[in-house]
């Protein structure tokens, strides 16, 4: 199956799932971005900044044994390119109740680009889902949420070579500790996300982990449909700790579609109510039930 996807594209689409009304703000090129904007689903609006450079194509292969992911190169930008792209999304974002930006950045940014987009969106809540060097600008910056998975978690906090732990309860409690040391020396608050372990999120000196029910299916983009609901509920008036339940079920229910970038809403609030929140003391070892 060929479709319109990506970070961006997937929280767009289960935000839509959700009830929001979803801009999305891309730079598209080639026959490639050309095949996108055809394939993409016309419950998205899309703002396209167009480019030199081809949009970059990933193959996904799901096998009995797991699934792996090709991801092509993206494209540079140019210097106009980029302008353009912060300018469509400043313009987006005026009047929007909150803006992700979500995915890598292109080839050549560096890593203060994080900042001037950042600062570029007059918005009331700003989240961010990239990686690398650019994740870690963005933990510097205040008044924004970043969302890191696992071993993003364990780069951030100068952990990058801890083992990705199999057991979900020792991910969890070695999440917390790393949230906790981090939020130390950033400004930004950190939603992390641990696989069938659920998402975790530091509420004033406690540790927040919302577990979901075990669903078996396709994982690609569960991250993604998480911080969908997150900021969905968070939109919603509803506090973190709720918003982070919603946001695991919403993964989970992710993991139940055959392509990313969808839910079933109705699936979403029944996974809610199985989905179990527990919380701690960061620096404890054993988590208490809420």
């Amino acid at each position: 199956m060929i479709r319109a996807g990506g970070k961006g594209t997937n929280v767009a689409g289960v935000a839509s799932d959700l009830g929001a009304t979803a801009t999305l703000v891309a730079p598209l090129g080639g026959n490639a971005g050309a095949g996108f904007e055809h394939m993409l689903d016309s419950r998205l609006s899309l703002k396209r900044i167009s480019v030199s450079g081809s949009t970059r194509l990933c193959l996904t292969l799901m096998t009995p044994g797991g699934i792996s992911e090709i991801r092509g190169g993206g494209p540079a930008m140019s210097n106009d390119e980029w302008d353009a792209f912060t300018e469509a999304a400043r313009d987006a974002a005026s009047t929007a109740d909150a803006a992700v930006v979500s995915g890598s950045f292109p080839p050549g940014i560096p890593s203060s680009g994080v900042d001037d987009l950042v600062s570029s969106l007059d918005c009331p809540r700003i989240y961010v889902d990239t990686s690398g060097a650019h994740l870690t600008a963005a933990a510097s910056l205040a008044d924004l949420t970043i969302a890191p998975n696992f071993e993003e978690l364990c780069a951030l906090a100068d952990r990058g070579s801890e083992p990705l732990l199999l057991n979900p309860s020792d991910r969890s409690r070695q999440a917390a500790r790393l949230v906790a040391q981090l939020q130390q020396r950033t400004k930004a608050r950190v939603l992390t996300t641990l696989g069938e372990a659920g998402a975790g999120l530091l509420i004033q000196g406690l540790w927040y982990i919302a577990v979901p029910p075990e669903v078996k299916g396709n994982p690609v983009g569960a991250g993604d449909a998480a911080l969908a609901a997150f900021i969905g509920a968070e939109v919603s008036g509803l506090p973190p700790e709720t918003a982070l339940k919603r946001a695991v079920a919403a993964g989970a229910a992710a993991v139940a579609q055959p392509i990313a970038g969808r839910v079933n809403p109705e699936v979403v609030e029944l996974l809610e109510l199985q989905t179990t929140l527990l919380n701690a003391a960061a620096d404890q070892a054993d988590i208490a039930v809420d």
